[in-house]
C-alpha cells in the first residue's frame, strides 16, 4: 500500500477498501478463490483493483500468502 499511496492516495484508499472488503468475503466463503497450480493455494481477483490475493485455507483459518498486480507474473512464491 505504501507504492501506491506514494503515487496515488486516492488509489491507495481504493485498494484498500477493496482489500478490506476481499478479505470480509473471504471469512465466510474461504473457497471461493480459483484454484492454482500450486497444491492448496488458492487466488482471488481483487477487481477493479490490480491485485490478486493468494492464500490457504487450513482448518478455519485463511492464510494470506501474497498480494500481487494482476500484470506481474502471478506464481505466488
Amino acid at each position: 500500500m505504501t507504492y501506491i499511496g506514494e503515487r496515488s492516495p486516492q488509489g491507495a484508499e481504493s485498494v484498500g477498501l477493496r482489500l478490506r472488503s476481499l478479505f470480509a468475503l473471504l471469512a465466510e466463503h474461504p473457497f471461493i478463490g480459483r484454484t492454482t497450480d500450486r497444491p492448496g493455494v488458492r487466488r482471488l481477483s481483487a477487481q477493479p483493483s490490480p491485485c490478486a490475493v493468494f492464500y490457504r485455507v487450513s482448518g478455519q483459518t485463511v492464510i494470506v500468502q501474497r498480494i500481487r498486480r494482476v500484470s506481474r507474473r502471478l506464481d505466488p512464491s
